[in-house]
């Protein structure tokens, strides 16, 4: 799955603005490459031109503002494992 369709489909389970689905593709694809939780170390594997102090803080703030949806995730996870 390309990012581009991963983002399409993550907008469309949960109803986000495109920044917030963006950061979420982000943070996926940077726990996968680094294999881990952390969101220092996140920050660390997201690309782009900001300081890695504004990338950590970009992170808190998503968590802090964003809700995943529990029904939308269960659905958006039984789809993709039938797929």
């Amino acid at each position: 799955m390309q990012t581009n369709e991963l983002e399409s489909t993550l907008k469309q389970a949960f109803n986000w603005n495109k920044p917030s689905t963006a950061c979420l593709v982000k943070i996926m694809l940077s726990m996968l490459t680094l294999r881990t939780v952390n969101l220092k170390k996140l920050a660390c594997g997201i690309k782009g031109d900001a300081d890695l102090n504004s990338q950590y803080r970009r992170l808190q703030r998503f968590f802090s503002r964003v809700r995943f949806p529990v029904h939308a995730l269960a659905k958006l996870m039984v789809g993709l494992f039938l797929s």
